[in-house]
């Protein structure tokens, strides 16, 4: 339930997918079997509702939200060399991304990051945390909600889309993919990736923290299909869960817009 580095994450959980699930082992100008490929293979073809999902893109551009609904970060630094106080902006939604799945008969919008801007909406994941691994989460609500045909169709478009890429279809990318490791290339080509989409350079963190989710992303994925656990997941998820944030500013005692300091 926390904010920031949104487009490293959605993009290495979307790498990390193709990887391990859209891949194979078969090096077709050698016609054999390469063992420096990745293990992931098309029969594990991820599905929605039986419908599997044909294409997925990282989208960007921006969600309506009121002002109030967005956070700030007051930091006060008291130490003997300085007294300061500090304030940040948190999440923008004039800058924002979010997932877009394909199938052979619609197409979704998977939301994960407007827990904080007061869209307060998160689902019970039960079901689907890792069964096989040590440092699986302990919590099992995680913030995101899937928009569907019937979701578009009672409410509001709250989703303005800019720009759209691919990365299933991406011909740099699917050559990355199949290999077990990221060169020093290898990882530069992904972080092109990541600021194809941002249209902007990113920072020295944002870029490890894409190669070390991808790879961490990546362990989890392999694992799930070493061990069958998706044979398990149900046939739906389950029902969504709705949480406040901590200061939503109805809650908050009055309409902080109507107040002077506000």
């Amino acid at each position: 339930m926390r904010e920031g580095h949104l487009l490293p994450i959605l993009i290495s959980i979307l790498i990390s997918l193709m990887t391990e699930m859209y891949t194979t082992k078969y090096d077709p100008q050698k016609n054999r079997i390469a063992p420096d490929l990745s293990d992931g293979h098309f029969i594990h073809n991820k599905q929605r509702g039986g419908n599997t999902i044909t294409d997925f893109w990282t989208c960007k551009g921006e969600v309506e939200v009121k002002d109030s609904d967005t956070l700030g970060y007051f930091i006060h630094y008291d130490c003997e060399l300085c007294d300061s106080v500090d304030f940040y902006g948190g999440q923008d939604p004039k800058t924002h991304y979010w997932i877009y799945l394909k199938t052979l008969r619609e197409e979704f919008v998977l939301e994960l990051s407007m827990f904080t801007i007061n869209v307060a909406r998160s689902t019970d994941g039960a079901d689907y945390v890792p069964k096989n691994l040590y440092t699986a989460p302990e919590f099992h609500e995680f913030p995101g909600f899937l928009i569907t045909r019937e979701m578009r169709q009672t409410t509001g478009q709250i989703h303005h889309e800019r720009e759209r890429f691919s990365i299933l279809h991406d011909t740099t990318t699917q050559n990355i993919v199949r290999l077990n490791r990221y060169n020093k290339v290898d990882q530069g080509l992904l972080v092109e990736l990541m600021e194809k989409v941002a249209g902007k350079l990113t920072h020295e963190l944002e870029q490890d923290l894409l190669i070390s989710w991808i790879s961490r992303n990546r362990d989890v994925l392999a694992s799930n299909l070493f061990h069958r656990e998706y044979l398990q997941y149900t046939s739906s998820i389950r029902k969504e869960c709705c949480c406040g944030v901590d200061c939503n500013s109805k809650r908050a005692g009055g309409n902080l817009e109507e107040q002077a300091d506000w």
